[in-house]
């Protein structure tokens, strides 16, 4: 440096670095030049050009023998472009200058001309194929990831197709199917998201301060949101996928083969059954060992002849199939011999059907509280006064099979009355 310098530039952090509590920064510039005046500025933290290893800047000084040699074409100039002058013609304006020069001076300027380039592209040329290799190499393990997690929700929904199945064949509704699954999902995802961004925030606090100082724009590393926003897109479709495609399938009734597994053999389940289980069909009749599940969206009716009818007709406190509606079919085509079940579940579907079963001298069972995962039915029910057992889980198979098997007709035959 020479004699004269009459302005600096310098980064924050350079400055700060050197003596923050002195508001003028003298004793900083006295690293640049003894003789400097005190005509400086100080830069944003963030600014680095060309990287963040340069922190001090002055303004550009020659030799004396440097402004008669043309022979130096080491320097490099930065300049902004006027609004509506693109690239190509700054390059087309600088090359008819240096053939002007060329002419001018044919010894020394011979062949030597001027480029002109973005400075961004300038700035990364260098580094623009290995980070294109690691955005590869982040984008396999995205992948990667998500189908790791695409797999381990697939999975988790396949152990509830049954559940999803049985829902819908009682009449839970697309909608509700659906924001089931969402509701689900949506806390699990979004705790995983948001443990993710914190890792990453984390990492990079801890990674870039390692980086060469001489990595071009190693201070824009960070999160940005187009890359959170692609983390959340993400999500989105995994959710999408994993969480709302099978509940979809419950409601198209696509999983009828899943509820029909109920009736296979199995090895130890005591969700199974030798029963045969299968839908029920418009037309169809009762048959000895044989489950009929209502088909989603449809009520199921008995006729006077004992005949199965499926009708379309609106929704009973909310439910297609309804409780009500079958329960009092059942109890007007078959009198005294039905048998009806009020087990766990929720809202008050059965409690107009129940009292319809009673009048005709059917017998009506319902599942205790304690074995109940959710006793909003069987409460209704019992509140009826209507209903003959209030039974544990456990207990209401054997007696059914003891009531069929004495032929009772009417409640009062052991078990544990309901309070009327």
């Amino acid at each position: 440096m020479h004699d004269g310098i009459g302005a600096v530039l310098m980064r924050a952090a350079r400055a700060c670095e050197k003596d923050c509590s002195d508001a003028h920064g003298a004793s900083a510039l006295d690293v640049v030049d003894p003789v400097v005046s005190h005509h400086y500025g100080v830069m944003r933290r963030d600014f680095a050009f060309p990287t963040r290893e340069f922190e001090i800047y002055t303004p550009l000084t020659f030799d004396p023998e440097e402004l008669v040699n043309r022979r130096n074409y080491s320097y490099l100039a930065v300049a902004r472009l006027r609004p509506g002058i693109s690239v190509e013609q700054a390059q087309a304006e600088l090359s008819a200058l240096a053939w002007q020069i060329e002419r001018e001076h044919p010894k020394t300027n011979e062949g030597i001309g001027a480029e002109v380039a973005p400075m961004l592209a300038d700035t990364i040329a260098a580094v623009r194929t290995p980070l294109y290799v690691l955005l590869a190499a982040v984008a396999a393990m995205l992948l990667i990831g998500c189908a790791n997690l695409a797999n381990l929700l697939l999975a988790r929904a396949l152990v509830r197709q049954r559940e999803l199945a049985v829902r819908a064949a009682l009449g839970a509704a697309r909608g509700r199917l659906i924001r089931q699954s969402i509701t689900e999902l949506v806390p699990i995802l979004a705790a995983g998201g948001a443990l993710g961004v914190l890792a990453a925030a984390w990492t990079i606090d801890a990674v870039v301060p390692l980086l060469p100082a001489d990595l071009p724009r190693v201070e824009n590393v960070g999160l940005h949101l187009p890359v959170l926003l692609v983390s959340a897109a993400t999500l989105a479709l995994i959710a999408l996928f994993a969480g709302i495609w099978p509940a979809l399938e419950a409601a198209r009734g696509g999983l009828a083969a899943s509820v029909a597994n109920l009736s296979r053999g199995g090895t130890g389940s005591a969700r199974r059954t030798r029963l045969r289980v299968q839908w029920a069909v418009d037309g169809g009749r009762l048959e000895a060992g044989t489950v009929h599940v209502a088909p989603p969206n449809h009520h199921v009716v008995f006729k006077a002849d004992g005949t199965l009818l499926l009708v379309q007709s609106p929704r009973i406190h909310y439910s297609r199939p309804s409780v009500d509606m079958l329960f009092a079919s059942a109890a007007q085509a078959f009198g005294s011999r039905t048998l009806a079940i009020i087990l766990t579940g929720t809202g008050n579907d059965g409690s107009d059907g129940v009292p319809v079963v009673h009048r005709h001298g059917g017998v009506v069972i319902a599942q205790d509280e304690a074995s109940s995962q959710f006793f909003s039915m069987p409460r209704e029910a019992i509140e009826s006064g209507a209903v003959s057992f209030v039974l544990p889980l456990s207990a209401i198979a054997p007696e059914i099979c003891r009531l069929v098997a004495l032929g009772v007709a009417g409640g009062g035959v052991g078990g544990t009355p309901a309070a009327n």
